[in-house]
Order: structure tokens, then sequence, then C-alpha cells
């Protein structure tokens, strides 16, 4: 006690002593100043270690404080580690120096982890990055601890399973991403997948969800459909995954990317664009707690912030251990944790100010309704008239977003699924089976020789064979499967819930009946498939491009035939 107060009272530069009790002091006493700045190794000191001293004359006393330690399990010695050791995260600077807590020998009785997974937790902490300023879900504060709905989640989760998590601080969510792309850190603790992120990182089931939104000035309308904005200039921040997502949807996007939610509703308010895009509750909490004025949440979309915790993908043992340690979490604890960060109002389609002025004027003219009684009688009938004007336009409106929403989904001649709406189903499916553990599977099939139909007959014949080639296959395919042309005579079939054998024999199935079939003009033609099913681990291009493999070696065994991509044995 008297070394460390030395120290914080400028007596003395440094002490030297156990971690664990300095960290306790520099609680107990309130010494703010001070703090630990790294690990003395001096030369020929064995590593501090405590133990239990017995009397030598009692031999039987050491075997049963021995065998009453080994019965602690491995969950309960993490929560004490938790709880008394290593309490204050290490300063910026020496934080990537942090070497790995010693775990103590797993005993028998530990059921939640495999003993692989156990000897993979023995061996190495697991470094944490966090968007440093996105709350309420998260952010770094000022003393360097994580903060926000993912860090009590989070507590919660490390609490019950006993496995740690070291934060290494970034300065920006774009640093958080390069330092997880890099491997300075091993777990993103709040992402979102997308198709290149997938490329170095694979995601727990998700434990927080909130709906999109947009934020504009307060004297814009509401905003129903992302759709409608898409002419003016919206803001997000700089490597969220919906930007990316969007960007692939919506090639002619005006988006501009800011540093933090609080910059883009900065440049809301003063004009700079006319819209920022995000979760709820970021936007929500960051107008409160900055009084954020002029500036609503004027529209919510169908899309949602799934979020999960992202795991290096060269580490396939430790995507199994979060996904075990985010599933501790129950629904209960969510939404406590909700309730505690989470509080707005969000702005509906209706116009208030205009219902106010209505009552006011409403009032008015109930003082003086002995007057003005005929006009209130007028007011009415105008009113309704021009409510169902606006009914009649409001269907009108959905039934042309619905045309819209089908044509831009689909493929102008063949009207089967175009190639943006097939990226989008596979991107579900593998989601769907990363989260589940479930089945799904591609057929991808061209049709032979058909320069040569459109050579002999012209385009128009070779389209009449494509649109028929689509009705095939649709008529032959499942209720479940989503049918799409992938280019030119190539068309692809996405079928959930399925298995090798049966992906082959509807692949079968549907290149007996082209091949029976009599095509206008044209006479018989025929096709031939690739069939590959999705394997877990392995990233969406190598799916397809086992399946287009397994097509060009139908082609080479003389067309008109099945190939079936078995993958790794």
């Amino acid at each position: 006690m008297a070394s460390a107060k030395a120290v914080a009272y400028g007596y003395a530069d440094a002490t030297i002593g156990v971690a664990a009790v300095m960290q306790s002091l520099i609680g107990e006493l309130g010494l703010t100043n001070i703090a630990i700045s790294g690990e003395a190794k001096i030369q020929g000191m064995a590593q501090y270690s405590l133990h239990f001293g017995v009397r030598n004359d009692w031999p039987e006393l050491v075997s049963l404080l021995d065998k009453a330690i080994a019965s602690l399990s491995y969950q309960e010695l993490q929560q004490l580690r938790q709880r008394w050791l290593m309490t204050q995260p290490l300063p910026r600077e020496t934080a990537h120096r942090q070497q790995p807590l010693a775990v103590p020998e797993i005993v028998k009785s530990q059921t939640l982890f495999t003993e692989e997974e156990l000897n993979y937790l023995n061996q190495r902490v697991i470094r944490m990055c966090i968007d440093p300023d996105w709350m309420p879900f998260e952010r770094l504060n000022p003393a360097g601890a994580h903060i926000g709905m993912a860090s009590e989640l989070l507590a919660i989760a490390q609490q019950r399973t006993g496995v740690q998590l070291q934060l290494v601080p970034t300065r920006s969510w774009s640093e958080s991403l390069e330092f997880a792309k890099g491997r300075k850190c091993d777990i993103l603790s709040l992402a979102m997948a997308t198709p290149e992120r997938l490329t170095y990182m694979n995601f727990t089931s998700p434990y927080i969800s909130f709906p999109f939104v947009i934020a504009t000035r307060s004297e814009e309308i509401f905003i129903e459909r992302l759709e409608d904005v898409l002419d003016k200039p919206l803001g997000m921040v700089k490597g969220y995954a919906y930007a990316e997502l969007l960007r692939i949807r919506y090639p002619d996007l005006q988006l501009h990317e800011v540093e933090s939610v609080s910059a883009g509703l900065r440049k809301v308010q003063n004009g700079e664009i006319y819209g920022y895009i995000d979760a709820l509750a970021p936007i929500a909490y960051t107008l409160q707690s900055e009084g954020v004025v002029d500036v609503k949440i004027a529209g919510k979309f169908d899309d949602k912030w799934e979020l999960a915790v992202g795991v290096r993908n060269d580490h396939p043992l430790l995507l199994s251990i979060m996904q075990k340690v985010v599933a501790t979490i129950d629904e209960r604890e969510t939404r406590e944790v909700y309730n505690h960060w989470f509080s707005v109002k969000l702005e509906q389609g209706t116009d208030y100010r205009l219902i106010g002025n209505i009552v006011a004027v409403a009032l008015l003219i109930l003082l003086v309704m002995f007057i003005w009684v005929h006009r209130i009688q007028a007011e009415r009938a105008r009113t309704q008239e021009a409510l169902e004007k606006l009914s009649l336009a409001q269907a009108e409106l959905e039934k042309k977003n619905l045309q819209l929403q089908q044509q831009a989904n689909s493929d102008a001649l063949t009207g089967l699924s175009n190639r943006l709406y097939l990226d989008a189903i596979l991107l579900s499916e593998y989601q769907r089976s990363q989260r589940y553990g479930s089945h799904f599977g591609v057929i991808l099939l061209d049709i032979d020789h058909f320069k040569r139909v459109n050579d002999s007959y012209g385009h128009p014949v070779g389209d009449e064979v494509l649109v028929a080639m689509a009705a095939i296959l649709k008529a032959g395919s499942r209720l479940t499967d989503t049918v799409g042309r992938w280019g030119g005579e190539e068309f692809l079939l996405i079928c959930p819930a399925a298995q090798l054998i049966g992906l082959g024999e509807l692949a079968e199935k549907l290149r007996s009946v082209i091949a029976a079939h009599n095509f206008s003009h044209v006479g018989h033609c025929t096709a031939s498939f690739g069939v590959a099913l999705y394997q877990q681990g392995e990233r969406l291009e190598t799916l397809v491009s086992r399946a287009d493999s397994a097509l060009y070696r139908a082609k080479a065994a003389g067309r008109n035939r099945v190939e079936v991509d078995e993958g790794r044995a």
C-alpha cells in the first residue's frame, strides 16, 4: 500500500508488485493517476504463484485440499479471475503486448465446450475489436473501456461461459475492419455479414437486431421506401456492411461516407446531404444525447441490422466457441438491455402538424357553430372527397411499386429471376445455412449448341427457345426452388433443403423433359447440367464455381447429360 501511495504522490517513479494486488489497491484507494503499465521479468526469478500452506504432519489435509481445488469447474475459475484479476483495460499503447492469462487445467466436469475447444481456449487469448463510436450499441469510452448494449450482453455471456475477451482499441470502425482483415484481432463484437467480409470472416447467429431507418430534416415528408429517395445524396458511416449491400443493389446510389453517426446527422442538419441511413437505435440515441435539432427519423425500411459476432475464418474452432458463447444470451436479458438503452419516438407517415391545425380550426368552428355550420358541412364533403382520391392514389402507387419491384427482380425476356435477384437469394440461403446448418444446392445448365440456333434461325427464334426453356424449368422445379436466368443461354436453380442425390435426380428429370420437348421452328434441343451442394465453411463463389466446373465436364463428355460435383470427401 505504501509503495503505491508513494508513486501516486510523486515520491517514487514506479513500484513492482503482484498485478492483482496492485490493481485492487488502485481501486480501493482511488489512485486514478497511476496504472499497471507492463510485466516485469526479473532474470532468475520464477513466475509468482501462490499455494495453500499446510502443516507437514497432516498429509491427509494436503490431499483433501488438492481434491477440493480440482473440483472447481473451468467457468467458476474464470468467473473468479474476471471478478478479482485484471478488471481494468491496459493503456492503448501496451494493449498489443498483453500476454495471455494463464488458464488452469480443465477438469472433467466441463461440458459446454469440447476438449478440442478447451485446448484452444487454454492456448490463446481472444482479441476483440469494436466500433469505437456507435452508441447505444457500443463505444470505447475515454477510460478505454467497452460500453454499450453489446458490452453488457457479451459480459453476461462471458460470465456464464468463462471465455475471456481482450479488447484491442481502435480509432474508427474502418480501422477495426482493417485490424480484423490483418488478423490483429480475432473477433468483431458486433458486425453484419457481407460478401466482402466473408472473404476473411465467419459470423455467429445474430444477437442484436434493429430496423433500418433514415433521418432527414424536420420539414421533409415521411419516406415509405428507400427507392423513393435514390436520386438524393444519402449518408452512411464508412465501412458499414449495409453500404456495401446498397451499392450492389443500387449502383447509381449517391452514397456519402462519414466517420460517425454524429457527423452524418450534422450533415443532414446543415443540408449537405438529404438523409442519413443507420439502425434505429444509434440514430435515436445520438439525436437525444447530442440535442440535434431540426432532424427527425422520417422512415423505417423492411431491412434490418442483423448483428452478430464476426470471427476470423482461419480459426474454425473459434467460430464454434463464439456461437456457444452467444447462444447463452437469452431473450429476456436482451429485452432488459434494450429497455435500458433504447427510447425513441418514430415519426410516422401521418403529418401531425396538419392534424393539429385541423383540430385548432375545428375548436374555433365549434365556438361559433351557429354561424359557420354550413361551412363545416362543406368542409366535410371536400375532406371526404380528398380522402377518397388519396386512397385511390395510394392504391395505384402500391400497385406501381409492386410492378417496379417485380421488374427489378425479373429477366425481361423469360420472366424468371434475374442475376441480381439470384445473387441476393444465394446470399440469403448461405446466411441461413451458417445460422441453422441447413442444406442447399444449385443446378447450373446451359443450352447445347445455342449459337447454331441463332445463326440458323435468327435471334427472334432463339428468344422463343429461351422463353420455352424457362417455362419447362419453372414447371419442373419445386415450389420452394428459385429459377433464374444466369446469363445468355445459362439458367440457375437454387434449391433449399436439398440433398445431393435429390439435386441430381431433379437435374436428370429436367434434362429428359428438355430433350423430349419439340421447340417451335427448331425441333429438339438439349441442355447440359452441373450440380453442386453447399458444404459448410466454403464461400459462395466456390459453390457456384464447382457447379460451373461440373457443367463443363458435362459439355466435354458429349453434352445432354448431368454431372454432379461430389465436393470434398
